[in-house]
């Protein structure tokens, strides 16, 4: 089973959260459960961490 998201994908929806869109709307806009967006949140930080994301 392939991803469906891409990481550039991943990224926006977590600056769409951060620019004031309730994680709960953008959950359901996009398909995916809050469970899911807080790991991509999680692993988010992960990457900053190592510069892989500016």
């Amino acid at each position: 089973m392939g991803r469906k998201y891409t990481d550039e994908q991943i990224i926006q929806i977590i600056k769409e959260v951060e620019a004031g869109l309730s994680v709960k709307e953008a959950c359901r806009q996009h398909g995916i459960s809050n469970m899911t967006y807080y790991k991509w949140k999680n692993h988010l930080g992960a990457w900053k961490q190592t510069n892989c994301v500016v």
